[in-house]
């Protein structure tokens, strides 16, 4: 009886997130799902996702992101950074963990970059120059296998003594470095490299997967709820067949590209809850947990499937909302990252048609696991279109008898009291009361915002590839 309760939670486009932050909704998100117990294990899974990463302190210790800060990236020396997770393709600076010299000319390093098993890395640069241009100068990569060796560049004979040094470093993806000091090379050179991200599950059918890199939103996220260092939640809690629905919806074609693609650094102190809502904003997601597994869903065009009226609605449970003023901007600006120009941060712009604020609300809100123009302009336009359409709530309450529907369902309202007839709504929220019944919690549906639009043209960024930054270019 209980698992008809269930609860939509994280960066959706249902419930509000962090970014955008749905007014009247937090009465009927997580916090309401544990004060009734809505099933059993219900603690262990939401507990798992609302904490903090077990290897993550509780306090920021001023850290940020050193992949997403403003500024070049740069090759950080820290023992209080969290080790990175790592999805898709990305550039990063990474971590020095060891370092030694060879007289005055040459210098030996270890960074490290990601939680392993990775598919690789690549164009690793020094000064952002190829280190196969700089005389002297060699690199060695590791996956983070759980077998691999240290670096032959840490000092000991064997590995149990290079390990005094420098631990084992098994499932760490780092590289080994040699550099010597040339015109074009001083001893605070910076290192960079193409993390090619995660190893991850990848489901046929609900029983039977394989193991690959991918840069598919749902996948990662399945990775990030089940890994040691995500939310340790066993792939029993899951609901596997969600996750093959997302990752399809995902992988279909828009403008001859992937309709989303997740390729993110996990850098930063945040708790569980923080970071899945970065990883759902890439791709339209919302996570909710019924009959006792955690499920995802991607908001995309349904039918309806079940009609209520004054023969299921029980009279004067109907409540009625909209989102405030403030909430309802006229232009939305999604910053991501763009790889083909030198991974700057890039606005994708979405704008009303109608400016019904003077001065312009304007909505920014970054999402760095989007990085490419297309996917950033259709969400741009989609969370623009969705806070001028979809701005009305309604909740009810329904006998459990004859209702068959979960979080993410169309259904169709008709009330006098509402003066709605067949209003489609999306419900959000299921949640048992007393006595058998069930209060729906539902938001307006328009089926006319899952048509992959984009909000604008694409900018043009104005950059000049230098053949050597260490010369004056021949014109600025």
């Amino acid at each position: 009886a209980a698992g008809a309760a269930a609860t939509a939670v994280g960066a959706s486009a249902l419930v509000g997130s962090v970014a955008w932050g749905a007014a009247a909704i937090t009465s009927f998100t997580l916090t309401t799902a544990v004060n009734f117990g809505i099933m059993y294990g219900a603690s262990k899974a939401i507990g798992a996702i609302t904490g903090k990463r077990s290897n993550f302190s509780n306090a920021r210790s001023g850290y940020s992101s050193p992949t997403y800060s403003f500024g070049p990236l740069q090759t950080q020396t820290s023992n209080l950074l969290p080790i990175p997770i790592v999805y898709g393709i990305v550039k990063m600076a990474g971590n020095m963990i060891y370092q030694r010299r060879d007289g005055s000319e040459v210098s030996h390093r270890l960074v490290a970059f990601a939680d392993g098993e990775i598919e690789g890395l690549t164009d690793v640069k020094l000064n952002d120059l190829d280190i196969s241009t700089l005389p002297g100068c060699s690199w060695s990569g590791y996956n983070g296998l759980a077998s691999q060796d240290v670096d032959s560049r840490v000092t000991g004979v064997t590995q149990s003594d290079k390990a005094k040094t420098v631990g084992g470093l098994n499932n760490l993806a780092y590289i080994g470095v040699t550099a010597r000091a040339s015109e074009k090379l001083n001893g605070s050179y910076n290192i960079t490299t193409i993390v090619h991200g995660s190893i991850v599950r990848v489901y046929t059918n609900p029983t039977t997967y394989f193991t690959a890199f991918t840069d598919n939103p749902a996948w990662c996220i399945l990775d990030f709820l089940t890994r040691y260092n995500g939310c340790g939640l066993s792939h029993d809690d899951i609901n596997i067949s969600s996750f093959i629905e997302a990752a399809e919806y995902c992988d279909g074609i828009v403008d001859s590209q992937k309709r989303f693609t997740l390729n993110i650094v996990l850098d930063e102190r945040k708790s569980n809850i923080e970071w899945l809502d970065d990883l759902m904003m890439c791709c339209r997601g919302y996570w909710y947990y019924q009959n006792g597994k955690v499920s995802i869903k991607i908001e995309k065009q349904e039918i309806s499937l079940q009609s209520f009226d004054e023969d299921n609605i029980l009279i004067g449970s109907e409540k009625f909302w909209t989102l405030p003023r403030e909430k309802k901007f006229d232009v939305c600006k999604v910053q991501y990252i763009d790889p083909n120009n030198q991974y700057a941060r890039i606005y994708a712009i979405a704008e009303a048609e109608t400016i019904n604020n003077d001065p312009p609300i304007i909505n920014e809100v970054e999402i760095f696991g989007v990085t490419n123009f297309n996917q950033a302009s259709r969400l741009a336009w989609f969370y623009l279109n969705q806070a001028q359409l979809c701005d009305k709530y309604i909740s009810f309450m329904t006998h459990k008898g004859g209702l068959d529907r979960t979080v993410g369902d169309i259904i169709e309202i008709t009330s006098t009291f509402l003066g709605y007839s067949s209003k489609k709504m999306r419900i959000i929220s299921l949640i048992e009361r007393a006595e058998g019944q069930i209060e729906i919690t539902c938001k307006e549906y328009n089926s006319s915002l899952y048509g992959d639009m984009l909000g604008s043209a694409e900018p043009v960024v104005n950059t000049v590839t230098l053949e050597d930054p260490n010369l004056t270019p021949d014109d600025v």
